[in-house]
């Protein structure tokens, strides 16, 4: 484990960087990083029906910062929040024509944002990471789930 201690720390450092740099590289618009993230998860869905519930299941991120982020991009009008008619309980997400107006803006932060952050890697270092990447996410939801159920 010892070439492995800093990996939280390098992931903390890469974290804060992506967030400095999203917030400069964004700063006109009316949308976080972490708001243009979870848009353009949603616009990506291509209109199915979407709920917060579903959100929280497949990314694994708390339902409260689920719920905090749809609530800032409801109030900037990418989307609006409609009660299901089969279960008052579930909400559906529905996109607005401003989310689809600002698609291409947000597309094209987001892959300035990669390109800078992926410049100098091999496609091939780079599957290598993203694969590396999913197992760890993979061990914590696994590891979550099995604190949860003790």
């Amino acid at each position: 484990i010892m070439e492995n201690d800093n990996i939280l720390w390098l992931i903390k450092q890469l974290n804060i960087s992506l967030d400095q740099y999203g917030k400069e590289d964004m700063k006109s618009a009316d949308i976080t990083r972490s708001q243009s993230f979870f848009l353009s998860h949603l616009l990506s869905k291509n209109s199915r029906s979407l709920y917060a519930t579903s959100l929280h299941v497949e990314s694994g991120i708390s339902k409260a910062a689920i719920s905090s982020t749809l609530k800032a991009l409801k109030q900037n009008g990418y989307i609006i929040m409609e009660a299901d008619p089969k279960d008052d309980r579930k909400k559906q997400i529905i996109l607005t024509e401003k989310a689809y107006e600002e698609e291409r803006q947000i597309q094209a932060h987001l892959d300035r944002q990669q390109a800078c952050l992926c410049e100098g890697i091999s496609q091939h270092d780079l599957r290598i990471l993203k694969n590396s990447l999913n197992k760890m996410i993979s061990n914590l939801k696994s590891e979550y789930a099995r604190r949860n159920v003790l």
